[in-house]
């Protein structure tokens, strides 16, 4: 395990707080992520916690290809987040483009 991975795990050991930033996807992983968030699933009971600015957040949650619009949206976002921070992309949108 590297070593900005071993550092980016032990910051956000004891609960993780994830900004999620939509860049132009289907809503498809939109709709898994809020879903994720209701009662029955409650992920505040490990800790997670949906926060509204990318300031507060130990992990940005992207969902969606990154479109020519939203380019300079994300790197903001990312710019915004504290250090260590993690990225996280969501569904195949944003893994393959």
């Amino acid at each position: 395990m590297g070593q900005d991975l071993a550092r980016a795990i032990e910051a956000v050991e004891n609960s993780i707080w994830v900004f999620h930033c939509p860049t132009g996807s289907c809503n498809g992983c939109d709709i898994e992520i809020v879903a994720a968030l209701t009662p029955r699933y409650d992920v505040e009971r490990f800790g997670i916690k949906l926060v509204g600015s990318p300031r507060h957040a130990d992990v940005i949650l992207f969902t969606g290809a990154v479109t020519r619009k939203m380019k300079d949206f994300v790197r903001r976002t990312w710019e915004q987040a504290p250090d260590p921070k993690v990225a996280i992309i969501v569904g195949h949108c944003g893994s393959t483009g």
